[in-house]
């Protein structure tokens, strides 16, 4: 697959149904051979959120599955989940941490949910923050910044239940 494509392939699928003893139906005698027929299939593209085949098919084709994937530039994400305590408090970390996180240039905001519905564990907030990253190490790089480290202060301050986690991403 290539760079910018979107998974979808055309391809023509060849299909030989073998001696007729395998395939019985009412025309057929054993040992007929049915015909041949060329079938191309309806080219549909996946939804975004299944564009990981590239990364999937390397892995399969690997002797070492998974430990392939390391090679890989992939994405990082940093999931952010707190309830706001302080509302003139949190405005005043978005002012800052917007530039601190490099939004729009290295960094993109994926999902920010002030709803959030807690469907598993214990004493999580309502709202969550998911930011994209082009890799782990820039990801780090921005967080442990001294820029992003002189605001997320102010944000721990305006909120409680906070926990942040980053994770590998596909591709």
């Amino acid at each position: 697959m290539e760079e910018g494509t979107d998974g979808a392939e055309d391809a023509e699928v060849a299909v030989v149904v073998g001696p007729r003893e395998s395939v019985r139906d009412s025309t057929s005698t054993p040992g007929e051979v049915a015909h041949a027929a060329t079938i191309t299939p309806k080219r549909i593209a996946p939804p975004p959120y299944l564009t990981f085949a590239k990364v999937s098919r390397q892995i399969s084709s690997s002797p070492v599955g998974l430990h392939a994937c390391k090679d890989q530039t992939m994405s990082a994400y940093l999931i952010v989940n707190y309830d706001v305590e302080n509302p003139d408090l949190y405005k005043e970390y978005q002012g800052g941490a917007a530039a601190a996180l490099r939004l729009g240039s290295e960094c993109d905001v994926l999902v920010l949910d002030p709803e959030s519905n807690q469907v598993e564990g214990e004493g999580a907030g309502k709202q969550t923050v998911v930011l994209k990253f082009g890799s782990m190490e820039k990801a780090k790089e921005i967080y442990e910044s001294g820029e992003y480290q002189a605001i997320v202060g102010t944000r721990h301050a305006a909120t409680s239940k906070h926990f942040a986690v980053l994770v590998n991403g596909f591709g």
